[in-house]
């Protein structure tokens, strides 16, 4: 079962554009996740079978398929489908579409080399089924970008910098603990486990005090922002 979630033309246009025309600071906000883990952690996405699940308008797809792989994008929700098929043919890179629950992928065990999500599962009715599920048609890798249960993370809730229900109230944001990925994976077959944990915040779309920091400020938010995670990203 799918939904088409609702966007008027310039909000699905920029569902398609984003992060391009955004500024340097939302760009550079937009892709640390992605950038950070696939070339800190020392990951090898070219020439491997990724599926994308949770696609949402195709900015990972782009990335990946970018950087080589061959990328099949899953979503329940065939309007960000459609943003990512029409990001990929304005954009110059190729995705195949399946329209399905992340809950219960519709893959082979061992499918894919690698299965991927960024910010997807926090969502879910049972998130850790999706865990399970992404272990389960990953055979090589299995790479997870969600929120992470923290200490400053509920202050940041108390303090309400943060929320634990998105969208009027009606969607819980489901924070994952390391040592629960951890043994999914383990039970999942899995060896090797890495984890990294970062301060990061912005928002889907960039406000216009971000515009302040395309200059030389841009390279001071840098200075600060590597700086703050040094010392305090781990929490």
């Amino acid at each position: 079962m799918h939904k088409e979630q609702t966007l008027d033309f310039r909000e699905s246009e920029m569902e398609i554009l984003r992060p391009r025309g955004c500024g340097r600071l939302f760009n550079y906000l937009l892709n640390y996740k992605i950038r950070s883990c696939i070339e800190e952690m020392d990951v090898s996405v070219k020439d491997r079978l990724v599926i994308d699940v949770c696609c949402g308008s195709g900015i990972d797809a782009e990335y990946l398929a970018n950087r080589g792989a061959k990328v099949v994008i899953l979503d329940y929700d065939l309007g960000g489908i459609k943003r990512t098929m029409e990001r990929a043919k304005r954009f110059g890179f190729k995705v195949y579409p399946v329209i399905g629950d992340a809950g219960n992928l519709p893959f082979k065990d061992g499918e894919f080399h690698i299965s991927f999500v960024n910010d997807g599962l926090h969502h879910l009715p049972d998130p850790m089924k999706g865990i399970t599920e992404l272990c389960r048609v990953g055979r090589d890798r299995v790479i997870i970008m969600e929120p992470a249960y923290s200490i400053l993370t509920r202050i940041a809730v108390r303090l309400g910098l943060s929320v634990d229900y998105e969208e009027n109230d009606d969607n819980f944001v489901y924070r994952f603990r390391e040592s629960e990925l951890k043994r999914h994976a383990a039970l999942s077959g899995f060896r090797e486990f890495k984890a990294k944990k970062y301060l990061l915040w912005h928002p889907h779309m960039p406000p216009g005090w971000f515009s302040l920091f395309e200059g030389f400020a841009f390279y001071i938010f840098l200075a600060l922002f590597k700086g703050i995670n040094i010392f305090f990203g781990k929490y």
